[in-house]
């Protein structure tokens, strides 16, 4: 088995990061498979993920990434399944994938991060509170 921890930027979501993930062994695989073995499970925990890549509609960077790998990969005569596992279930290897992303996530904030966009959703969020925040000031200040 082989382990490997990337760090994100603190503001991308778990769903990216299960996605970077998912990329990442996705480019290992090339490396890793030999001509007989050419059938590669790849198991998360996160059903968001693998609804993403069933609809073609959603569209975002990671997932289109995914799915231009799976597409290279099959061209090289490999066969990409995905499938889920429940989350903390004591199932060893998911549990030893929770451990390796504390890992990551606890690695100095300087340290490389592999990726650095910003979930739509989270831009979204942060111009809410900030629109919120300033609504607050105003109307106490018209309350003076």
């Amino acid at each position: 088995m082989r382990k490997y921890k990337y760090r994100l930027q603190n503001h991308c979501s778990n769903n990216q990061a299960e996605q970077i993930a998912i990329l990442k062994s996705l480019e290992q695989l090339p490396s890793l498979a030999d001509q007989t073995n050419r059938i590669v499970a790849i198991c998360t925990d996160t059903k968001v993920t693998l609804d993403s890549l069933k609809n073609n509609t959603i569209q975002s960077f990671l997932i289109e990434e995914i799915r231009s790998m799976v597409r290279s990969l099959t061209k090289q005569n490999l066969s990409i399944h995905f499938g889920w596992v429940k989350a903390h279930t004591a199932i060893e290897g998911n549990e030893v994938v929770d451990t390796i992303a504390k890992e990551a996530a606890q690695d100095d904030e300087n340290s490389n991060n592999v990726y650095n966009r910003i979930p739509i959703s989270t831009i979204a969020t942060r111009i809410k509170e900030e629109g919120l925040k300033k609504w607050q000031a105003h109307l106490e200040r018209a309350e003076k």
